[in-house]
């Protein structure tokens, strides 16, 4: 997929809703082919590349949890190509529309703005997952102290 300067610029306008390393990994695609691929193996492993997996028998590009945390820069992996599905438009048509949450999907990561609270329900603004609080009553017995 070829990513277009307005794709970047929408991304880059809303700071807090998606991540850093992986606007400036997706930035310097502009103009040039973007594929995203998952491992069949293992789902968890998700590999942006430059290169389509079409025209070659291993893929070579970065693990998406490696740009997330910051180690993408420094490290290539690579794929075999039979083994891995091009998820290219459902990864970015999801990065556009819930932004970290592809990435942090089990929401383990707070920002600023990512939340909104409403009486006993919080809310991610970004892709709409709620939880509804639950208050539990614990009865436990202590020793006193003298005892």
């Amino acid at each position: 997929m070829i990513i277009t300067k307005e794709y970047v610029d929408v991304i880059n306008s809303n700071k807090n809703k998606y991540v850093d390393s992986i606007n400036k990994y997706i930035e310097k695609c502009i103009g040039k082919g973007l594929y995203v691929y998952q491992w069949e193996k293992d789902k968890s492993i998700i590999m942006l590349s430059s290169q389509d997996k079409n025209n070659t028998d291993i893929v070579l590009g970065n693990k998406l949890y490696d740009i997330y945390s910051g180690y993408g820069k420094d490290y290539v992996s690579s794929m075999y190509s039979y083994l891995a599905n091009d998820i290219t438009k459902q990864f970015l048509d999801g990065y556009m529309r819930n932004g970290i949450c592809i990435v942090d999907n089990r929401h383990a990561y707070d920002r600023t703005g990512r939340y909104s609270i409403d009486d006993d329900v919080k809310t991610c603004n970004f892709c709409g997952k709620t939880w509804h609080k639950h208050i539990k009553m614990v009865e436990e017995w202590i020793a006193d102290d003298n005892s």
